[in-house]
């Protein structure tokens, strides 16, 4: 086992290690199912540790995570992991090869990962799980390691953190300490991260996230590739960010730097003050992109739509796939030019929210009948819809929204009762879609912003 946090011994502010209340995030969280006869029941995560040891030479790249959870109800704990599985253990107790079977949720919705024992209400436990990334995740090349944590939440399932470590749902909030080993190490690497990076010495690295990062939050890259890298420290309404940028050209990073910093500072005057500690940006050559909390993989044309995620998204975040259209409505819209639309009740109805409860994509009608929708509402309030998300962001930075919390948040701020809108144009014209309708959607004609996730030799061309 890698060194713990402990043993870095002052390399990290105390302040950073608090931990949320217990058990806080776990009203947002879909409801207990029964599968095989066991009731599976979602927990909240306290913490993650999660050590990494990658080997060039063998090619083999062994995961460890320690998890310590909430545990709200009796039953069997969810959480997800999509790599092989070689050990599980609860509590100390050897769970044998079937500890963490794959389950099917509600309606098909997506698989997760289920305890294979049960542990009571009101208790917390630890959960240690061992396992394989395949190489669809990770490539070993010229004595070094490549692994670049792009992420998806349109066009995909299970496609957040639990490709590369042991997660939860997006309802949840939870640090996690990394730590990386590159068993005997003969190139240089370079890492790029959304957390505190630590050099703990040759092949040996240290990241912590913080406590209020999701599943969709985390960010990391290490590589052994050349990439060109500008950094400078910009300064905000209320402190000073480091922003690094990177990518292939010195060109193309130079433009992302000056972009970034425009952005940055349209985006604090609309809505508020930067949350995060600092902005990772990887410039890809074109595609869309994915947003993380205060990073981003994206082509320089949706670099502004991407970092309007740090605010909506990454900044107040998705309870779940049907929270997910929210943000990419607002991005939306703001990439339109915030056009002012007619708030009549007119027009095609839309179904952006009301899926089955453990459903974790974002609609692709997010980025149409969405940003219409926002338009609608900023003719709509007196003063516009830009105050009021400001102020939404104000309440709920750093905590998830449900689609029913997103419609209370703004009734409160502007006054006004908005069931009609929500009813037509984000149910459909019904309170709850009865079964999971995700479909095959085209991507909107010329969309060249977010949209399209990466394809796997895309991932793996950008490692």
């Amino acid at each position: 086992m890698l060194h713990r946090l402990a043993l870095l011994g002052g390399l990290l502010s105390v302040t950073l290690l608090a931990v949320p209340e217990r058990g806080r995030d776990l009203p947002l969280a879909p409801a207990s199912f029964t599968v095989g006869g066991k009731k599976a029941i979602p927990i909240d995560f306290d913490s993650v540790h999660l050590e990494l040891e990658l080997d060039p030479s063998s090619g083999t790249a062994i995961g460890r995570c320690s998890i310590s959870f909430y545990a709200k109800e009796t039953g069997y704990p969810l959480m997800d992991l999509v790599p092989s599985v070689r050990s599980v253990r609860l509590n100390g107790v050897d769970l044998g090869s079937q500890g963490l079977p794959t389950v099917t949720a509600p309606q098909n919705a997506t698989q997760l990962r289920m305890v294979n024992a049960e542990v009571q209400a009101n208790t917390g436990g630890d959960l240690e799980i061992e396992f394989t990334l395949s190489s669809n995740e990770i490539t070993f090349s010229n004595g070094g390691v490549r692994m670049v944590w792009a992420m998806s939440d349109v066009g995909a399932d299970r496609g957040f953190l639990e490709r590369y470590a042991c997660s939860n749902l997006e309802f949840d909030h939870f640090p996690m300490e990394m730590q990386v080993s590159i068993t005997g190490q003969r190139t240089a690497h370079q890492i790029f991260t959304n957390g505190q990076l630590v050099f703990t010495g040759v092949g040996s690295y240290y990241v912590y996230f913080p406590y209020y990062f999701t599943t969709s939050s985390f960010y990391f890259h290490i590589t052994n590739r050349p990439v060109s890298v500008k950094k400078e420290t910009w300064q905000g309404k209320q402190a000073l960010i480091p922003i690094t940028v990177y990518g292939g050209t010195n060109v193309n990073v130079a433009q992302g730097l000056s972009t970034a910093k425009r952005v940055l500072a349209e985006l604090e005057s609309d809505y508020g003050p930067y949350a995060h500690k600092s902005l990772v940006v990887y410039l890809t050559p074109d595609g869309g992109g994915m947003e993380h909390a205060g990073a981003t993989i994206t082509s320089l044309g949706a670099l502004g739509h991407e970092i309007t995620h740090s605010w909506f998204a990454r900044g107040v975040m998705p309870a779940d796939g049907n929270a997910g259209w929210i943000d990419e409505a607002i991005a939306s819209w703001r990439d339109n030019g915030y056009p002012r639309g007619n708030p009549s009740l007119q027009g095609n109805m839309s179904t952006l929210s009301g899926f089955a409860t453990y459903a974790r994509s974002t609609p692709m009608a997010a980025y149409t009948a969405g940003a219409s929708l926002m338009s609608r509402w900023d003719g709509l309030f007196s003063g516009g819809l830009k105050p009021v998300l400001r102020e939404v962001f104000s309440q709920a930075q750093k905590n998830t929204v449900s689609t029913p919390s997103f419609q209370a948040l703004l009734e409160q701020i502007s006054g006004k009762s908005l069931d009609d809108y929500f009813r037509r144009y984000v149910y459909g014209g019904m309170r709850q879609v009865t079964a999971l309708q995700l479909p095959a959607e085209p991507f909107p004609h010329g969309q060249t912003r977010h949209p399209r996730p990466f394809t796997r030799a895309e991932i793996q061309a950008l490692r």
